[in-house]
């Protein structure tokens, strides 16, 4: 390997294993590179969507170029193949979208699903990133990583602490997180955390019309979804909340 590709391999795992964004100066001190190398190949990074930089602070993190690459490996890989007939067995019980997310730094991607049959249905949505901090399929993620990781993620984020505080409370307290419009208008949701040997790891929802999927019908399956989440997990290595 050249000691280019080297330097930009080294600087990108660098920033995707911090717990914070990092800055060129610390990107360079962690490395003991030059400072102008280490410039170059974080823009060389930035450039391919690997990196992204905050335009206020001029710090870096994984950006959604790695992102795409994370969930294209997280598709092939054990966890769509061992959810599938969890996630079919679930929509076919409640009728409503089921789907499964998993953790990709600050933000959670959608990688497989099973869809309700109703015409008025919560569409998948796989691929897309969306922050930890939104919605239920990511707070139940953030609600059980370590202290300092998840304290790190939420001063980074803009939403009301207080609102998110409760519901991380929530989740940990029940195993589960019942939501109704919660990152979207007129839908209700449920989700459960997927925990693998490091961690909560991912997540599955169930989502629908919140006139259809209220918080009494979801509170009817929060035994069967962690009880799926539960038997996912143990295929993966995890254990349960």
């Amino acid at each position: 390997m050249s000691q280019v590709a080297e330097r930009a391999f080294s600087i990108l795992e660098q920033v995707a294993r911090s717990e914070e964004p990092l800055g060129l100066m610390e990107v360079a001190a962690r490395l003991e590179a030059d400072k102008s190398a280490a410039l170059r190949s974080l823009a060389f990074l930035e450039e391919r969507g690997l990196l992204r930089r905050d335009r206020r602070t001029k710090k870096y993190r994984i950006g959604p170029g790695l992102l795409s690459l994370a969930a294209i490996a997280i598709r092939k890989a054990d966890l769509p193949q061992v959810a599938h007939p969890y996630l079919v067995r679930l929509r076919d019980q409640t009728e409503e979208t089921v789907s499964l997310h998993v953790r990709v730094g600050d933000e959670r991607v959608c990688i497989a699903g099973a869809e309700s049959p109703h015409v008025i249905q919560r569409v998948l949505t796989i691929g897309e990133p969306v922050a930890l901090c939104l919605g239920p399929s990511g707070k139940v993620i953030l609600a059980f990583l370590s202290d300092t990781e998840r304290a790190a993620i939420v001063r980074r984020s803009s939403v009301s602490r207080a609102a998110l505080e409760r519901d991380l409370e929530r989740a940990r307290r029940d195993g589960y997180l019942i939501v109704t419009s919660d990152r979207t208008p007129g839908v209700g949701a449920i989700s459960a955390p997927v925990f693998d040997a490091f961690g909560p790891v991912g997540s599955v929802t169930i989502a629908g019309p919140e006139e259809r999927w209220t918080p009494e019908a979801m509170a009817g399956v929060a035994s069967a979804l962690t009880d799926a989440t539960t038997a996912i997990s143990a295929e993966i290595g995890g254990a349960s909340a």
